[in-house]
């Protein structure tokens, strides 16, 4: 999953699967993903718009594992390019997700909010 700052070629001659905008089976789990972060200035790549979060489409789905680049809404992002997406938000209402795992923002954060734990992986995470 790529990152705001990151290009496409990364992955090159890897085996990383990126799950960007997709469910797949991995080992029983069901793992979705979406990179980048919200829009936040002019720059071609690294952004998405609030409504291209796609996760409204696996509302009704149960996921074990969301991995993300960019956070859900903290209190304290609410005005700078880490603020999240509020689209995320939705997964934590109808209980889709078990465990959701982001980076963008350099905190070691983690919060549950209904039933999913949602784990900031700065600088890194373990479990």
């Amino acid at each position: 999953m790529f990152g705001n700052h990151d290009k496409a070629h990364y992955f090159d001659d890897t085996e990383i699967m990126n799950v960007h905008r997709d469910v797949v089976e991995v080992s029983g789990l069901a793992i979705a993903g979406f990179e980048e972060s919200p829009k936040y200035n002019s720059q071609p790549f690294g952004q998405h718009l609030e409504a291209e979060a796609f996760v409204a489409s696996i509302y009704r789905k149960k996921i074990d594992v969301f991995l993300a680049h960019s956070n859900p809404p903290y209190p304290h992002t609410n005005q700078d390019s880490h603020r999240g997406f509020q689209a995320f938000n939705g997964l934590f209402e109808y209980e889709t997700v078990r465990h959701f795992f982001h980076g963008h923002i350099h905190e070691p954060l983690e919060m549950k909010k209904n039933q999913p734990a949602i784990h900031s992986v700065y600088p890194y995470l373990l479990l």
